[in-house]
């Protein structure tokens, strides 16, 4: 099975498919089922499920589905061109620390989920199993449209396999719960000041990644930077900003943002210096952390048009004081709760500032919305809450965990860790649709997902095929 893993993942790195851009990898899957004879169908989100015949022997027993999602975050390094809707991912093997491991060149991986995908359609041609339903998602980065837009009558089976968690030797049991949030400020552009020149501060060579998976890791959040170092700029050096942007996807952390600023023509020289000044201090602060930072400044053309002082000073103050990261914690030290600057964008009188917002408890979310809503009304900016998906409620009682649980301790001798994920998972979605649906989540060790760090434990994906294949052995 786990060759066939390899092949599966191998072709997924050549099929396109960041999110929103789906056809190529749904045609992929419908046409490999259509090679093993399997009764496959696309549903109307674009979701693609698979009917996979049991193994002889087993044609009686009650069915499981196995789920992952069919689309990848899209981050390039940079420097590096990678055309997303139709270039393959190169990837490379690398070792530190004595661990192998699979990561690509100048791009994310893709594990998150392709690893899923393939070990799903690994096991139907290479596992003994019962009757299987294959459920891979569209858009599960950036709306869970998949999981959201599901006909349950699409699905028989009442035990589901997650195959997105990200930690071999740990069985997931439950997930956070995300809302999406936009905070917006509407203006009359002001004029610039005769004399005055514009210059263009970026910050790049931050670590970025997952916004739920690496959220406690404290890296430098590109939005939250920035906006300290044009605090300083217009609050001591007659700065005055025409435009912030930083980050792309609402669920990474940004790592990469970029200022147009105007100073007086007699300012100039100060600013450059202050830029040099304030990259040390940032680079003394994330030591060990975001040890690539880097804070440049150079000059561009001034433009006509500028945000209106007022507006501008609401802005980088409001993102200054927001809480951002980790937000609460459980009494066992497994987070609760963060929230996450994901991207800032100005066009022409207005800026958007976007979050996503986690939590495993309902009422801790409710708290988080108000929190973000109360700041930044007060900083002038009109807040939305977007969208919203539920979180996945553990159930320490299930059938579908104690098989796994013993299966993996007969095949390591060892007891796995059973725990809740920080990162929103289509699980609750699903279960919400129907009552009872007995799901964990399983996967191998990947690190840095949502980030061009991306890589994959290549040795832990060994153990996950052989947990999957015995898990499925032992349901009846």
């Amino acid at each position: 099975m786990e060759n066939t893993l390899w092949k599966r993942f191998d072709e997924l790195c050549k099929v396109p498919r960041p999110s929103g851009y789906m056809d190529a990898v749904r045609r992929y899957i419908l046409d490999w089922a259509e090679d093993n004879g399997f009764h496959a169908f696309s549903d109307e989100a674009g979701s693609v499920i698979v009917k996979v015949p049991a193994t002889a022997g087993r044609e009686a027993c009650r069915s499981v589905c196995l789920q992952a999602h069919m689309d990848m975050v899209p981050q390039t390094a940079e420097g590096v061109q990678h055309d997303w809707t139709k270039d393959p991912i190169l990837t490379e093997r690398i070792t530190e620390d004595g661990v192998e491991w699979l990561t690509a060149k100048g791009t994310t991986l893709g594990a998150d989920d392709g690893i899923g995908v393939a070990a799903a359609m690994a096991a139907a041609t290479s596992a003994e199993h019962d009757p299987l339903e294959l459920f891979f998602t569209v858009d599960e980065e950036t709306s869970m449209l998949g999981a959201t837009a599901l006909d349950i009558n699409n699905i028989d089976s009442n035990l589901m396999i997650n195959l997105d968690s990200e930690q071999e030797g740990e069985v997931c049991i439950g997930g956070a719960g995300g809302t999406f949030v936009d905070c917006g400020w509407k203006f009359v552009q002001s004029d610039v000041e005769e004399g005055d020149v514009a210059l263009r501060i970026s910050l790049s060579g931050l670590k970025g990644g997952h916004s739920g998976m690496d959220i406690h890791l404290q890296r430098a959040n590109a939005v939250k930077v920035m906006a300290r170092v044009l605090r300083t700029a217009v609050k001591e050096m007659e700065a005055r900003l025409v435009s912030f942007s930083a980050g792309k996807l609402r669920n990474a952390i940004p790592s990469q943002a970029e200022a147009v600023i105007t100073v007086p023509d007699e300012g100039v020289a100060d600013m450059i210096e202050y830029v040099r000044m304030a990259e040390n201090e940032l680079k003394e602060i994330y030591v060990g952390v975001d040890d690539g930072l880097r804070l440049e400044i150079e000059a561009v053309e001034t433009p006509a048009k500028q945000i209106p002082e007022e507006v501008q000073d609401d802005i980088i103050n409001a993102i200054c004081g927001a809480p951002d990261g980790v937000y609460r914690r459980f009494e066992n030290g497994d987070i609760e709760a963060s929230l996450n600057h994901s991207f800032i964008i100005t066009e022409d009188g207005g800026v958007t500032l976007g979050f996503l917002l986690r939590s495993a408890r309902a009422v801790t979310m409710a708290e988080l919305v108000e929190s973000v809503e109360s700041l930044y009304s007060m900083a002038g900016a009109s807040v939305k809450v977007l969208d919203k998906y539920v979180e996945w409620t553990p159930n320490f009682n299930s059938e579908l965990l104690k098989i796994t649980v013993d299966s993996y301790e007969s095949l390591f001798h060892a007891e796995p860790r059973v725990y809740t994920m920080h990162a929103g998972l289509e699980c609750g979605i699903i279960a919400a649709k129907r009552n009872g649906l007995d799901i964990v989540s399983i996967g191998p060790t990947l690190r840095h997902p949502h980030s061009t760090g991306e890589k994959l434990d290549i040795e832990s994906v060994s153990r996950f095929t052989l947990l999957l294949a015995k898990v499925l052995e032992n349901v009846r």
